[in-house]
């Protein structure tokens, strides 16, 4: 009996200590943008970490193309714990731009994913209280995405009043949290609020809302949804309240959709400006660099060769002497020698697609614009860039 004691202590004391090493193995992952700031990492290496269950963000955070090679069907980061992400305490609330990115981080059937006290922006296309980054486990529902003390920025919504509508007569409750009092609903309201010294009025605030997104695939686009949102206190900022024109058209997804398309082409014009400097600053202080060392060469060339002129006149009895010789090209004559300079430096101040605005030691260059291009409406998006309709020199181009 006794030895029977001891091996169950040592057991014990076993499976104790592995429990420890467990609960010390998870840690918390610090993110900033790109991973620059000291001690900290990228988003996408921290959700790959499996000790990480606790991700803050302590800047704001880009995705940028970040996500491109984890969305659904391809292979989506697959998160087999519970993990929040949240700011830093006493700092101001980060910011979190996903970029439409869709079924990015793929939930476990019994994985609960937390947004706690940060804004996110571009979180889906469309209405609807999903967020398109995550998506559950295919054939194993269960998973939770709760969003605490959060606010949504969307570039266009439907009115609160009609958000608030469907919300009550279409959206109903998940019993995977009931309320403490009957009857079982969803506890909506407005407020009018800031947001980085922006005032919005008549918005939606989400006080209790769980609701059962379903998983539905998408042709090209991969699986959404497919988890429990559970909701409270979260704020919903609209930039654009859509119009009833366009919903008596058209579905508010749809309306949604041209708002956000239209943006997007007004990035992607403003970034196709941008591209247009060809030359980035650090090359036009080499080529300045270059020409100031062949304007020396020159100088140099032409005070030997004037030197040597003198001498030869000198020789000649005064008369001008002009000897062809491997540094001219032929057919140059002594009086052309004068613009040498200018004619032999051509080549190194080439200034197609870049100019320089300032003569200081930094140099600085300005995008040029192509007037031969006209940019019309967004086509399609896909992993690897936009397609637009167009115009150029006249011709209609994609």
């Amino acid at each position: 009996m006794a030895k029977q004691s001891a091996l169950l202590s040592l057991v014990a004391s076993l499976v104790c200590g592995c429990g420890v090493v467990a609960a010390f193995s998870e840690r918390t992952g610090y993110v900033s943008q790109g991973g620059a700031e000291a001690n900290t990492t990228t988003l996408v290496e921290a959700l790959k970490d499996e000790a990480v269950t606790k991700i803050i963000l302590v800047t704001d955070y880009d995705v940028g193309h970040e996500f491109n090679d984890n969305w659904s069907p391809r292979s989506p980061i697959a998160v087999n714990r519970n993990v929040t992400i949240t700011g830093r305490a006493g700092q101001p609330m980060p910011l979190w731009n996903l970029r439409f990115q869709r079924a990015s981080v793929e939930l476990c059937a019994s994985c609960s994913f937390t947004l706690d006290s940060i804004a996110i922006a571009n979180e889906r296309r469309g209405n609807g209280a999903a967020v398109d980054l995550f998506v559950g486990a295919q054939g194993a529902p269960g998973a939770v995405l709760v969003t605490a003390n959060l606010v949504r920025l969307r570039p266009a919504c439907t009115s609160t009043a009609s958000t608030q509508e469907l919300i009550s007569k279409a959206q109903r409750r998940s019993s995977r949290f009931p309320l403490a009092q009957e009857p079982q609903r969803q506890l909506v309201g407005e407020v009018n609020t800031t947001f980085r010294g922006v005032a919005y009025t008549n918005m939606l605030l989400v006080e209790d809302f769980a609701y059962d997104v379903p998983l539905v695939f998408q042709e090209a686009l991969g699986s959404v949804g497919g988890y429990t949102m559970f909701v409270r206190n979260t704020v919903r900022l609209c930039a654009n309240i859509l119009s009833g024109d366009c919903l008596r058209e058209k579905s508010p997804d749809a309306c949604v959709n041209d708002v956000i398309d239209q943006l997007l082409a007004q990035e992607a014009q403003q970034a196709g400006q941008a591209s247009r400097v060809v030359v980035p600053a650090v090359v036009a202080v080499a080529a300045a660099a270059v020409i100031a060392a062949v304007a020396a060469g020159l100088l140099w060339w032409r005070k030997r060769q004037r030197q040597a002129a003198a001498a030869g006149q000198q020789a000649a009895g005064g008369k001008d002497v002009c000897q062809s010789g491997s540094d001219l090209e032929a057919g140059t004559s002594c009086k052309d020698a004068e613009s040498a300079t200018s004619r032999l430096a051509e080549p190194l101040l080439d200034t197609r697609g870049w100019s320089v605005a300032s003569s200081s030691s930094t140099a600085w260059a300005r995008p040029l614009q192509d007037a031969r291009i006209q940019l019309g409406v967004l086509l399609g998006v896909g992993s690897f860039g936009r397609v637009y309709k167009g115009r150029w020199a006249g011709k209609d181009v994609a």
